[in-house]
């Protein structure tokens, strides 16, 4: 474990990049240790907390394209798909993906802070045609505020120890 630890500190950007990257994917990859950890190196005044913001937010824009790109793409059509077979999903389908393009601020925090997936809400954004601009700089507000938290709790903690 020791052994460890010299190379998660040297490599610590690309670590939070890949595992927050992973974790917006939907691989089960945990990065909220990553962002603690993270928070605790700058503590420490090793590492940049505008770095580690920016690669944070990177990862996680990324991955929400991703997800969008596959709503766009495909969304719609899925969708119609799952209503035709699923009947009583039409509704709540409907509605969800309306309240995603009319209140994506609400949506986005909720999704990010809320104890399900994240992915839906991309994919749901694409297919309800929330345009891109609107969605790339509401997603990077909201992905910023959710790594902030999470550098913050690693980051005081730290000073508190």
């Amino acid at each position: 474990m020791h052994e460890l630890l010299p190379f998660l500190k040297s490599q610590a950007y690309l670590v939070l990049f890949l595992s927050v990257l992973g974790d917006q994917a939907s691989i089960s990859i945990p990065s909220q240790p990553a962002l603690i950890g993270m928070g605790v190196l700058i503590a420490a005044g090793s590492h940049s907390p505008l770095l580690a913001l920016g690669v944070a937010v990177l990862g996680a824009v990324l991955a929400d394209l991703l997800w969008y790109g596959i709503g766009r793409s495909w969304g719609a059509a899925g969708i119609g798909l799952l209503r035709k077979r699923r009947p009583r999903l039409a509704g709540p389908l409907a509605r969800a993906q309306s309240f995603v393009v009319r209140r994506e601020w609400l949506t986005f925090l909720a999704s990010k802070f809320g104890p399900a997936p994240s992915f839906p809400v991309p994919l749901l954004a694409g297919a309800g045609r929330l345009p891109v601009l609107c969605f790339v700089l509401v997603d990077a507000v909201v992905c910023a505020s959710w790594s902030l938290v999470f550098l913050a709790i690693g980051y005081f903690a730290a000073r508190a120890w």
